[in-house]
């Protein structure tokens, strides 16, 4: 029988760069929510074609983005666990393991292995549960539903019976098909949404470095204005999903929860149906104390606001102007202060539009490959 808690998930999303790490670390504090401590990209099972469950099952394991999965010490420990052919042929069949390896060894999970010298998590158990044979007629959703079982099933801290369950997938761009694909799964599933400064995310996502040539600049610019039009655009969908006044969705704000994380959380926790706990005001990790890579310092996990204006120091008067003129909506929607003024907006704007549409012209569109006609009985 399938246990309640599987089908009440909480979705923390929001566009890369935006605090979705913050927020789910905050989450992890709360009282009968098991978080998943990683990006686990269960959108991907919707974005490709499978020959079978097992077929299905493999791909999930090897060749998915992730951490949990690719990890190096489940590459060199516990391949043979759950494949006889091990972590070799699993490499030879997914160059993506050995490029990523590494990087998950340094610092995605560190502490899920060790904390105050106690493990947290067993992954052999984890990997042997994930991996079992599967059940004829698996589907996409079911396989969802093991890897949540399979985790909680591993923690060495348990937590009980979970009421719900919450993991983050931060958008590459903003598209309402994500938010279709979670409710399509899991009708019950909540959304919290969470939404950084617009000029906030255009600083974080421009490259500084000091250019010394004509082109150089001149390609610096056209990216700078590429960049741009991907802003105004992901930043028009949050203010169009945010008008939609779905009741499923939560919307908070990246520099709110670093002015208040206290008060965020508890009206998070409301929203989910959790009580609040005092836990919920600073960062962990399967409730062991974490840092954040903007919002904590380092030996500490006490979140702190210098970050939400450091937008500030890096863009001039003209740059703001054009950004507010684009993103204007998303400004007016969520109470972001405008430091330019209209006229100087206005004249902006008309200066931009040209210039947003040839960049849009030539640059490649991007569209999210997940495929809603892939339904949970269907595996191609």
């Amino acid at each position: 029988m399938t246990q309640a808690w599987l089908d009440q998930p909480v979705f923390l999303t929001g566009l890369m760069k935006s605090g979705t790490t913050l927020l789910l670390g905050l989450m992890d504090g709360a009282d009968g929510v098991l978080c998943y401590p990683d990006e686990p990209s269960f959108d991907r099972l919707w974005s490709r074609r499978y020959d079978d469950a097992e077929h299905m099952l493999r791909d999930w394991i090897y060749g998915t983005p992730n951490p949990i999965h690719l990890y190096k010490a489940m590459q060199e420990a516990h391949g043979e666990a759950f494949d006889p052919r091990g972590a070799a042929w699993a490499k030879e069949q997914y160059p993506l393991l050995s490029e990523i390896e590494q990087h998950c060894a340094r610092s995605v999970l560190r502490g899920l292995d060790q904390a105050d010298g106690e493990s947290l998590f067993d992954r052999l158990q984890y990997l042997q549960a994930l991996a079992e044979p599967p059940q004829e007629g698996l589907t996409r959703t079911a396989l969802v539903r093991r890897t949540l079982q399979a985790f909680h099933r591993a923690l060495r801290r348990p937590i009980g019976q979970p009421r719900a369950w919450a993991f983050k997938q931060p958008m590459p761009i903003v598209d309402p098909v994500f938010l279709d694909w979670f409710w399509a799964q899991f009708p019950a599933g909540k959304v919290v949404f969470i939404v950084r400064d617009p000029r906030a995310y255009y600083v974080s996502r421009i490259d500084y470095t000091r250019r010394s040539g004509l082109l150089q600049r001149v390609a610096a610019l056209r990216r700078r204005l590429l960049i741009l039009s991907a802003v105004e655009a992901d930043y028009r969908q949050i203010a169009a999903l945010h008008r939609r006044a779905d009741p499923r969705a939560c919307f908070v704000r990246y520099e709110d929860l670093v002015s208040d994380a206290a008060g965020v959380m508890q009206r998070v926790a409301d929203f989910v149906g959790v009580p609040y706990t005092e836990a919920m005001s600073r960062p962990t990790k399967l409730g062991v104390a974490a840092e954040m890579p903007t919002a904590t310092r380092a030996g500490g996990n006490t979140v702190f606001q210098s970050s939400k204006d450091r937008w500030r120091e890096r863009l001039g008067p003209v740059e703001t102007a054009m950004l507010e003129a684009a993103t204007q909506p998303a400004l007016d929607d969520f109470g972001y202060d405008k430091v330019s003024s209209p006229w100087v907006r206005a004249l902006m704007a008309g200066l931009r539009s040209p210039l947003a549409t040839l960049n849009r012209m030539r640059r490649k569109p991007v569209r999210l490959k997940i495929d809603l006609s892939r339904s949970q009985e269907c595996l191609r």
